[in-house]
């Protein structure tokens, strides 16, 4: 047989999927848009209302009338914090914007910010930007961090996708790509420091699995993102690393046990993980709580999942570095996440009792944020995979919905105010009386000292102490730590 009839042969045997656009039709731009609003309108719709919205983790949040910034940031010591700037900035915003649905603008931004990531990580794809987008947004480890209030975890989860795509698909320049790459990697970080870590595994396994399969310039381009975005960092790092040699942390092993990834009953702590479960405080209600076969959506997410890494793996060397990356993203992402309690507890202990500034981590399941992206890449490719070799437009569309919807049945407790869960109410007639009964320049002291609350109407859910969000006079609402998350 002669090379030309091999290469025939191994064309029709193994036919490759067919070019797609660079960019998108107007039709799917538009189809697109409708999506994230869809999205939004379903997960911040029911937030929005007369009185005020409390979580459990909005107190470091300033849109009260007096904010307090944050002193440090837990296992780094006081001072310079990396969230200095965002809270100056948004700050600024709440004092100059007088409408309360501002407040939402983090939950607004995860669906559009997403999709952006991932429209420069499949150009012209709209079918995989979709559902890549809808099971980024809609998912188990995501909705816990929105119901619970985590609002920077929240906005710097939103632009994992973007640092990814520009590190996979780098710009013409390989300096203009580490500045903007940088920029975005330096932002996540300077809204929740835990992107320091999470954003750093990302784009190790980036330039690792690049460099394996010999691509050179998406190697470059994520070594490049990451030292830039460090650099970015140092007005905080530099501070940071000179206090921590003479003012030891107060994090200690307690914490890792206090936030320990939590397993399920049934199924184990290996599920939970790979299921995007495991935050240390139960409260908002879940799928896992209400649906006995979870485990089986689980699995029909997987399986789209595992057909687009294997689809990314026959596009070459470029598609097997992305399948690789993203395979790499979620195993080892898990394997961190399930913290000092997995297989792998002993490296995660030793990483945070050796590794400086490791124990902003003690939270180990918030490294389900790179499992989750790379679940979403290989589930967008997957969800095209599986529609694109159906012949009829009706087959298609159906299909579509079928594969679209195993996200949102996997996750539904996210949507219509976090199924009842939250929703704005109005403090007390009383309350309001007494704050403007109070002399000017008069300071409150709320009992009991406590940092968190059982409050009654908030549907005695366990809120921060809302004195500080209600009162607008100067108040000293708690005097025992908060614990950082």
């Amino acid at each position: 047989m002669t090379r030309s009839a091999a290469a025939t042969r191994g064309t029709r045997s193994s036919p490759a999927p067919p070019a797609q656009p660079a960019r998108l039709e107007q039709g799917q731009r538009w189809c697109l848009g409708a999506l994230i609003v869809v999205l939004d309108a379903a997960i911040v719709g029911p937030l929005i209302g007369r009185g005020s919205l409390h979580l459990l983790d909005v107190g470091d949040y300033p849109d009260s009338p007096h904010p307090a910034f944050a002193p440090s940031a837990p296992g780094f010591p006081p001072g310079v914090t990396n969230r200095a700037p965002v809270e100056a900035v948004i700050y600024w915003l709440f004092q100059a914007i007088h409408w309360s649905p501002v407040y939402l603008l983090p939950f607004v931004a995860v669906a559009p910010l997403a999709l952006a990531g991932f429209s420069r990580l499949f150009p012209g794809r709209a079918l995989a930007i979709g559902t890549a987008t809808v099971l980024f947004t809609v998912n188990p480890f995501i909705y816990e961090r929105m119901a619970n209030g985590q609002l920077y975890v929240l906005m710097g989860y939103s632009l994992v996708p973007a640092i990814l795509a520009l590190a996979v698909r780098p710009l013409r320049s390989l300096v203009a790509t580490a500045a903007l790459g940088g920029g975005i990697f330096a932002l996540s970080v300077a809204l929740s420091v835990h992107y320091l870590f999470i954003g750093l595994l990302m784009l190790m396994a980036v330039v690792l699995a690049h460099l394996v399969l010999r691509q050179k310039r998406a190697a470059q381009a994520g070594a490049a993102i990451a030292g830039c975005g460090l650099a970015l960092c140092l007005y905080w790092l530099i501070p940071a690393i000179r206090a921590v040699r003479t003012m030891p942390s107060q994090v200690t092993g307690l914490d890792l046990a206090a936030f320990h990834t939590l397993s399920d009953p049934v199924w184990g702590l290996a599920v939970n993980v790979a299921g995007l479960y495991g935050f240390w405080r139960p409260g908002a209600p879940l799928v896992q709580g209400q649906l006995s076969g979870w485990p089986f959506l689980l699995l029909a997410v997987l399986v789209v999942v595992a057909l687009g890494l294997r689809e990314l793996w026959g596009l070459g060397s470029a598609g097997r570095a992305l399948a690789l990356s993203c395979g790499a993203l979620a195993l080892v992402g898990g394997l961190l996440a399930a913290g000092a309690e997995g297989i792998t507890g002993g490296i995660y202990a030793w990483l945070f009792a050796h590794v400086p500034g490791f124990k902003v981590m003690r939270e180990a399941e918030k490294f389900s944020a790179p499992v989750a992206l790379g679940y979403a890449v290989g589930f967008g490719t997957g969800a095209e995979a599986i529609v694109r070799p159906l012949a009829g437009k009706a087959s298609k569309i159906l299909c579509l919905l079928c594969v679209a919807v195993l996200p949102l049945a996997y996750g539904y407790t996210e949507l219509w105010g976090f199924a009842g869960y939250a929703v704005p109410a109005q403090a007390p007639a009383s309350w309001a009386t007494a704050d403007r009964a109070m002399a000017q320049g008069a300071t409150a002291l709320a009992l009991p000292f406590e940092a968190y609350l059982q409050v009654p109407w908030f549907g005695n859910r366990v809120v921060d102490n809302p004195v500080p969000a209600i009162s607008t006079g100067p108040s000293s609402p708690r005097t025992t730590p908060r614990p950082g998350r």
